[in-house]
């Protein structure tokens, strides 16, 4: 994250005198300290819209199932392979879960 300021920041200073002569702007370092927290918290608000209100994540996951045939089935797959291996594990060695506090799977 501290990274990111850096670069917008950097990448600001670079761009400014277009800016600034777009914009009308004579003090650079007025517009950097003006501009920088201005689009982090654009970015950090955007963000905040689409992980809360819009449900991106969620719904983007949604398309790709309906989309794809095979991705109920992958799921299940997975958790058919993963029973299939706790039950392995557990007739290979029985003392394991007890040992370790549970599966790892």
């Amino acid at each position: 994250m501290p990274l990111t300021i850096v670069n917008f920041a950097l990448l600001s200073i670079t761009a400014s005198d277009k800016i600034m002569s777009f914009l009308g702007l004579t003090d650079t370092l007025g517009f950097v300290l003006v501009f920088v927290p201005s689009g982090f918290l654009g970015v950090l608000f955007g963000g905040y819209i689409l992980e809360n209100r819009i449900k991106f994540p969620q719904e983007r996951e949604l398309e790709e199932r309906k989309r794809s045939p095979n991705w109920t089935e992958n799921f299940e797959n997975q958790k058919d392979f993963n029973e299939r291996l706790i039950r392995i594990e557990n007739a290979v060695n029985p003392h394991k879960r007890e040992r370790d506090g549970g599966d790892m799977l």
